[in-house]
């Protein structure tokens, strides 16, 4: 299980997997739901050129979604399942306006 440091100097902030771990420990989640959290934001990050979330949007998750779906043949299912249920549960709490998802991805038949 990876380290967390909790004792931040000034005004230094948690890094943001760092963020995730403490947030996800938090609520008590199983050690494997807190590694499949990290992956896939990691694998998010790197997709979209290591640019930080709060500077992407829902273009960016889609692209993300649909990529998985198109050349990954169906890893998004499960993934748009977790993620529109965090968005409900979390979107309250952002400035941001919340993530909407159609359920429709690059490779379903329409």
């Amino acid at each position: 299980m990876p380290q967390i440091n909790h004792s931040y100097q000034g005004s230094q902030k948690p890094k943001l997997l760092d963020q995730v771990r403490f947030a996800i420990r938090a609520k008590h989640y199983s050690l494997r739901t807190e590694e499949a959290y990290v992956l896939w934001i990691r694998r998010f990050i790197l997709f979209q050129n290591k640019r930080h979330p709060k500077d992407m949007g829902a273009e960016e998750v889609r692209q993300f979604l649909s990529n998985l779906a198109v050349n990954h043949h169906g890893s998004s299912s499960l993934l748009v399942s977790h993620a529109r249920s965090f968005d409900q549960q979390h979107a309250s709490r952002q400035r941001a306006t919340p993530v909407h998802y159609s359920g429709t991805l690059a490779c379903e038949p329409r």
